[in-house]
């Protein structure tokens, strides 16, 4: 797929997963989009989001779903498009990497063992930003008009993650 590098690992570099906290200051819906600039989409099949996080310094907007479960569901997104060179997976054995179409925007679908990432934001001003090297659970990525969209949880399905791509509104 286009704008993915993945590497296989015998063993993953050094990252972890972030607590909800790391995912920003929390905010209501309303400042999410006036501190981002974009409206963020909330899925329709979820309903309202029980906390929303801003990170400034990437300028994403993280609904989280189920905050206190040992295994919460977000919805991260950004103003921001798929580059080149975007998605940098480092996948150790027990991974796996499926490209999907969500309503005919390229995506993929990364599940199995949690993996290592590292996303190059594209900005609508043509610069480009890297995002942390985070540890990820399932994880579906893709484009919605001007964001990109990551869709976590590590009891995460494909079927469920494609269900709560296109209830986006």
């Amino acid at each position: 797929m286009k704008g993915v590098e993945v590497r296989r690992v015998e063993t993953l570099p050094p990252a972890r997963a972030p607590e909800i906290e790391e995912l920003g200051r929390r905010v209501s819906l309303t400042e999410a989009a006036r501190l981002a600039g974009f409206r963020p989409r909330v899925p329709a099949d979820l309903g309202p989001p029980d906390e929303v996080r801003f990170d400034a310094a990437a300028r994403f907007v993280t609904l989280v779903y189920d905050p206190g479960a040992k295994d919460p569901l977000i919805v991260a997104q950004g103003a921001a498009t798929l580059d080149e060179r975007l998605v940098r997976k480092v996948l150790p054995a027990g991974s796996r990497i499926r490209e999907i179409d969500v309503d005919g925007e390229p995506g993929v679908f990364l599940s199995g063992a949690r993996h290592g990432y590292l996303l190059l934001l594209l900005r609508p001003d043509g610069t480009t930003t890297e995002d942390r090297t985070r540890l990820a659970a399932n994880t579906l990525i893709f484009n919605r008009d001007e964001l990109v969209v990551r869709i976590e949880s590590r009891g995460l399905r494909l079927d469920r993650a494609l269900a709560i791509a296109r209830s986006l509104r």
